[in-house]
């Protein structure tokens, strides 16, 4: 069959699924895990977060303790030994036999985690009974412990204990089959570094005045044991770990309407402001009368009661908190956010500033309406952005601006609670309060997602996907469909999928440019490179399909079912080197990062038609 651009087009080029050899339904599956083609690998070093369907701020999956399914390494074990090949709840033999021998004092396992303590956490560990009927899950750091004890025989908790200033938030014990319980408990444990989570056995189950070490003669009685956990936050589904803290990709959610967005792809960030969840500390006053702070008052966009109220009680005086950090005397943008509760109090209109000096001032500040939303900038100086973005229950407030090599090497972050009267305008007689909390500022032009701080600056690491298995891929023709949204557009190109040869000289990438539009590029090392873009721009904050088709001279690219009205037809394709790597929402270099979230991606081993890939991507 001959169609309309003077090539033969058979069946397969104008089938859908026929052809499809590859479907990433990210938004409905939340898995790496496709439809069809190879399963994703993805790492990050380190912990991030995420909205759930729920619209609660939470992190990633993660688990910190490693080897959380081997009790023979890593885990120091005294007057106890560990052997491999229970049966698991899993139904694999990786659970291991914990034998507490004759005699000794304490008979526990336990491992130590270079984590700063202060922030809430959960430990968690499934457990067996096989003749010793309690068990002790418990942890701690130094002085500061807290624990439960539990009976496996009935499946029941029989005592909690915090010691120190430990608190226990929550604790539960759920019975998972066979004989099998998952024992968990959550609190917070004021410290230093290390935080230690401990099982121990146990000859009862009351009466106990610590829960760490805590110590009986033994009897050669045994438990099983296999899937230790320590997450941060309250109670997460399980991930194993060997030899390194286990850190999961994010499939991320509307925090308004509880929709699912898909995964999350971002660069690395560092939040620079320090005790971003806490006002009593670091943050000292801006003006002569003293912000008013309550803390820990109401409860917080992650669900848990950290927020703060600040209070603005002079009709004198301005009131005011800030932080003050050292940057470089360069040109680069810095933007800081913070979440504010939404009330129906339109007497008071708080305020975030930037304040760069040293040099030629450079300045944003923008007030915020905390029952509609509205936001009106301020007497800024300087290339500056400000905007507000619904969180449910909060706005995140934002401003940045760019600093000007003039000698600006000073950059203070300020937060009124009650800087005017009206929006827009500032004057000391306001006075009132709001609930405040996660504060974050970065050497960035626009905010990604919310890094938690408290005696230290924090980085989440770069989000790295994708597959060295490209069984499925056809490199002398092909389609591409990505289904994005990405939440700033800024810089340089974003990429949303790139397949290549392990490096840069051969490969097929569909991106947004610096122009915002959707651009379909190959690359060739043996020259004559093809591109096709788009000319609908993509509209920060909403989702858009971009689809990308290739051939021996012919590269054509799409955008939510409008195609490129001239596309590349005297490209060669990329021959000389075999594709090799998929990489999702970055460029080989790691350093065009999506910054977004991808709810879909589908591959066809075939170049379709124009009519396919209008209508595939409307």
């Amino acid at each position: 069959m001959l169609i309309g651009l003077g090539r033969m087009i058979g069946p397969s080029h104008l089938a859908g699924d026929p052809t499809l050899t590859l479907h990433y339904p990210f938004s409905e599956r939340l898995s790496l895990t496709p439809r069809k083609g190879p399963t994703l690998t993805f790492t990050r070093a380190s912990n991030a977060t995420m909205f759930d369907s729920a619209g609660t701020l939470v992190f990633a999956p993660h688990n910190l303790a490693l080897q959380s399914d081997d009790f023979a390494t890593t885990w120091t074990l005294n007057n106890l030994t560990a052997t491999d090949g229970a049966t698991s709840p899993a139904g694999d033999t990786t659970a291991d036999t914990l034998d507490e021998g004759s005699g000794g004092t304490t008979h526990r396992a336990f491992q130590s985690i270079a984590i700063t303590p202060g922030a809430t956490f959960t430990f968690s560990v499934f457990v067996k009974n096989v003749d010793r009927q309690f068990v002790l899950v418990s942890f701690g750091s130094g002085v500061n412990t807290l624990g439960v004890a539990v009976d496996l025989s009935l499946g029941t908790i029989t005592q909690s204990l915090a010691v120190g200033t430990a608190t226990i938030d929550s604790s539960s014990i759920q019975d998972v089959g066979n004989g099998w319980f998952r024992v968990s408990v959550t609190g917070d444990v004021p410290g230093t570094t290390p935080l230690f989570p401990v099982i121990s056995l146990s000859n009862k189950g009351t009466g106990l005045v610590d829960m760490s070490s805590y110590g009986y003669s033994g009897s050669n009685k045994t438990i099983q044991a296999w899937g230790a956990q320590l997450n941060q936050g309250s109670l997460q589904d399980y991930s194993a770990t060997t030899t390194a803290a286990f850190y999961g990709p994010r499939f991320t959610h509307d925090p308004v309407t509880g929709a699912s967005l898909g995964l999350l792809i971002e660069e690395a960030r560092t939040n620079l402001l320090l005790q971003s969840e806490d006002f009593s500390t670091t943050w000292v006053d801006s003006a002569v009368t003293p912000v008013g702070i309550s803390t820990n008052t109401t409860v917080a966009p992650d669900g848990n009661t950290t927020a703060d109220t600040l209070t603005d009680d002079s009709a004198v005086n301005f009131e005011g908190l800030e932080q003050t950090i050292t940057v470089a005397n360069n040109s680069t943008p810095w933007t800081a956010t913070v979440y504010i509760k939404k009330d129906s109090d339109e007497t008071r209109f708080p305020e975030l500033q930037i304040k760069l000096t040293g040099g030629t001032l450079q300045r944003v500040n923008v007030s915020l309406n905390t029952s509609t939303g509205a936001i009106l900038e301020r007497s800024s100086t300087g290339t500056t952005v400000v905007s507000v973005q619904d969180a449910g229950d909060y706005w995140r407030l934002r401003v940045t601006v760019d600093n000007n090599t003039t000698g600006n090497v000073t950059l203070e972050v300020f937060l009124f609670p009650a800087a005017g009267s009206t929006l827009g305008t500032i004057v000391a007689s306001a006075t009132g309060s709001i609930i405040a909390w996660g504060v974050q500022l970065e050497n960035a032009g626009h905010p990604l997602s919310y890094i938690s701080t408290t005696t230290a600056a924090v980085t989440r690491s770069l989000d790295v996907v994708g597959t060295t298995d490209v069984s499925w891929l056809n490199q002398s023709e092909g389609t591409l469909l990505v289904e994005a949204l990405q939440e700033a557009l800024f810089g340089a190109a974003d990429y949303l999928i790139q397949i290549d040869d392990g490096g840069s000289s051969d490969r097929v990438f569909l991106v947004v440019d610096t122009n915002d539009k959707v651009t379909f590029n190959t690359t060739n090392s043996g020259g004559n490179n093809g591109s096709s873009v788009a000319a609908a721009i993509v509209v920060a904050g909403t989702s858009f399909k971009a689809i990308g088709a290739y051939a021996q001279d012919n590269v054509v690219a799409g955008k939510d079912g409008v195609l490129d009205a001239t596309p590349d037809t005297t490209a060669d394709f990329p021959t000389a080197d075999t594709l090799t790597t998929v990489r999702i929402g970055d460029s080989h270099a790691g350093d065009r990062t999506l910054n977004g979230t991808i709810a879909e991606i589908k591959y066809w081993n075939v170049e379709k038609i124009d009519a396919f890939l209008q209508s595939e991507s409307t």
